[in-house]
């Protein structure tokens, strides 16, 4: 009886693993940008389980967290531009709350129960909302904007902005605890792992700043500005430029690995799993990186503009595309397993429990 018993508890204490194991976040898969998802993958497309139309262009990198979808949008042109945050059921596609602000809202990050992000409305500033509710709990106002939401480590929130001033901000009250100005403006959010925040500026210098100290352990310099956050896997950061490289760089020392030139314009970072590092240029065409060395292990081309970041999934790589199409590659080989066509371009999807998740246009849906 006792022998039942102990190992009836342990099944249940491993289903219970398997299921805390699948509960994730989006923001690129996480603190480190790593692009995986440590979940169920859709291998083969069956239907539409909803599609839910929003009162704007749906963003991208959203998160999701206790069965509920956060994703911002926006609508009309930089002058005139109106931006949205979105809190909707996962099950059902139901809006539960939204909110709005004159300018663009860029997509939102979590911790505990506070969302953030940030935006590029005329008074710069940088905001922390009720998940439950949208209701605004602090603004910061920063000298320029600051369009991308911040990174969290230990009750701070980690921040730049345009021009070029850099925040640690206590993130319950947003007291600003330390603040300095670099050489160059920071469009983009950053990376944490172990303590050090990476995060890179227009100039197209890296950084590695360490949260005890409040100073920087290193820095590398590659040429050209990088609008996306480093991916942190296995102890290298992978970075890619506005220019075209995927740069590999030890984040002991900061010294470069490797790098390989792609064949155009780069401006999201890569995923990595398995020794694999996939990418898409912004002409549509996405390669397969051997992390070892930095040479290619496949690549294809798409028609149609390439700006979403890729994500993975056991050995699945999703990837969303300017020519409407959602696709599922084989991570090893290449092959295309299947793909989804929208009624527009679709932007960087989440997956959770064999259901994946992506706004086209004015639409956010799930397919599984």
């Amino acid at each position: 009886m006792k022998r039942i018993l102990v190992i009836t508890t342990s099944l249940l204490l491993l289903q219970l693993g398997l299921v805390k194991a699948q509960v994730i976040t989006m923001n690129l898969g996480g603190p480190t940008h790593s692009g995986v998802y440590k979940t169920i993958p859709l291998i083969s497309f069956t239907k539409v389980a909803w599609k839910t139309e929003l009162d704007a262009n749906g963003g991208e990198n959203f998160i999701l967290r206790d069965s509920i979808i956060y994703v911002n949008g926006a609508k009309g042109n930089y002058n005139e531009r109106k931006g949205y945050v979105y809190a909707i059921d996962a099950n059902s596609g139901k809006i539960i709350w939204k909110d709005s602000i004159d300018r663009f809202i860029s997509s939102p990050t979590m911790k505990d129960t506070i969302l953030y992000y940030g935006s590029d409305d005329r008074d710069c500033k940088m905001r922390a909302m009720n998940k439950r509710n949208g209701k605004l709990i602090w603004e910061l106002g920063l000298e320029r904007n600051s369009c991308w939401p911040p990174a969290l480590y230990n009750n701070k929130a980690y921040f730049g902005d345009h021009g070029g001033n850099w925040f640690v901000v206590d993130n319950i009250t947003g007291k600003v605890l330390f603040k300095r100005k670099i050489d160059a403006g920071i469009c983009n959010s950053a990376s944490i792992f172990e303590g050090v925040v990476y995060f890179s500026d227009e100039s197209g210098i890296l950084r590695a700043f360490n949260t005890k100290t409040n100073t920087d352990k290193w820095m590398f310099d590659s040429g050209s500005k990088s609008l996306n956050p480093p991916s942190i896997v296995n102890g290298v950061a992978y970075l890619v430029t506005e220019e075209g490289t995927l740069y590999a760089i030890n984040i002991k020392d900061g010294s470069l690995l490797w790098s390989y030139k792609t064949d155009d314009s780069m401006y999201r970072s890569p995923a990595v799993s398995e020794g694999v590092a996939t990418l898409i240029t912004s002409n549509g065409h996405i390669y397969a990186i051997n992390t070892k060395d930095g040479k290619i292990l496949w690549e294809t081309k798409k028609i149609g503009l390439g700006y979403t970041n890729t994500a993975i999934v056991k050995n699945i790589v999703y990837v969303g595309c300017g020519d409407k199409h959602l696709y599922a590659f084989d991570l090893k080989t290449g092959n295309e397993i299947w793909n989804f066509e929208s009624e527009s371009p679709v932007n960087t999807p989440l997956v959770n429990n064999g259901v994946v998740y992506f706004t086209s246009g004015k639409y956010l849906y799930a397919i599984k």
